[in-house]
């Protein structure tokens, strides 16, 4: 790394020297010798803009102050996926965090195209994880599953991940698959079971399936690992209502207004499964 930034400290020094140079050259000749012609203002101006697009392209490969800032934000918040992938390379660190920053906006189709561009390159396990990963993040977002499956499966075989794992689950759960979402919930929650989300995804898929005791376990855990996770309280809710604890209910409710929850949608859902049952 520090060997790279002396070459382009190198490289910046000599490009300017050069243009410099061209530049006092061409005064010269027009103003003192005034022997200057056409030809010379025209070579010095193809010097000066040739080594100012090889500075520009140079600059643009290994980033400015900003885009070094940014590349370090991403590392930070995306470390455990990312981990030291593409440092020292450039061109391929850029290309890669330019991704990054397409998903975190939404822009989910140039972050994949950006993506797949340098996928054929890597090679490293931590590269391969990184890159599948946020192309799976990608296709999750955009509701397209099957692909998101395909990706998030894909890294499974590199390195096993909590999160990855919750993430998968919940991708089967959307195209009805219980039996694989309650598989990979149970593999997220062995591989960190500190990882309050796997245990709410459960909660959720049990709350569906109409088992609520165990989906309440489930939510009960979440919220323990977690007290800011909403969702967990609106499991909580439900399944006690269904379960014929209304103060309960109650209770967990007024714990989801806290943590700035919406009790509406669970009232909703509550009163439909009353209904439902009654019928």
């Amino acid at each position: 790394m520090k060997r790279n930034k002396v070459v382009l400290v190198l490289f910046y020094v000599l490009a300017s020297a050069v243009i410099v140079g061209a530049l006092a050259l061409t005064v010269y000749e027009f103003a003192v010798t005034r022997e200057g012609t056409a030809s010379t203002a025209i070579r010095a101006g193809v010097i000066v803009v040739g080594m100012g697009a090889a500075i520009y392209r140079v600059a643009t490969l290994s980033g400015g102050g900003g885009a070094r800032q940014n590349i370090a934000t991403y590392r930070a918040s995306y470390g455990e996926f990312i981990g030291n992938a593409f440092e020292g390379d450039f061109r391929r660190e850029k290309l890669f965090f330019s991704a990054v920053g397409d998903y975190q906006v939404d822009s989910f189709r140039s972050a994949i195209r950006k993506l797949e561009r340098l996928r054929p390159s890597c090679k490293r396990p931590n590269e391969i994880f990184a890159v599948r990963f946020f192309i799976a993040l990608c296709y999750d977002d955009m509701g397209a599953y099957p692909l998101a499956i395909a990706n998030y499966e894909s890294i499974l075989t590199t390195r096993k991940n909590s999160r990855v794992l919750s993430n998968l689950g919940m991708c089967y759960q959307h195209i009805g698959d219980d039996a694989a979402a309650r598989s990979r919930y149970e593999q997220a929650i062995e591989c960190d079971p500190g990882n309050p989300y796997p245990y709410n995804n459960m909660a959720h898929l049990l709350l569906r399936r109409g088992e609520y005791a165990e989906s309440l376990d489930f939510a009960n855990r979440a919220a323990a690992i977690d007290s800011n996770l909403c969702p967990a309280y609106s499991a909580q809710a439900i399944s006690l209502a269904m379960l014929g604890d209304d103060e309960g209910s109650r209770a967990a409710l007024n714990r989801l207004v806290l943590h700035g929850g919406n009790a509406e949608a669970a009232r909703d859902m509550i009163s439909r499964l009353k209904e439902n049952t009654e019928e």
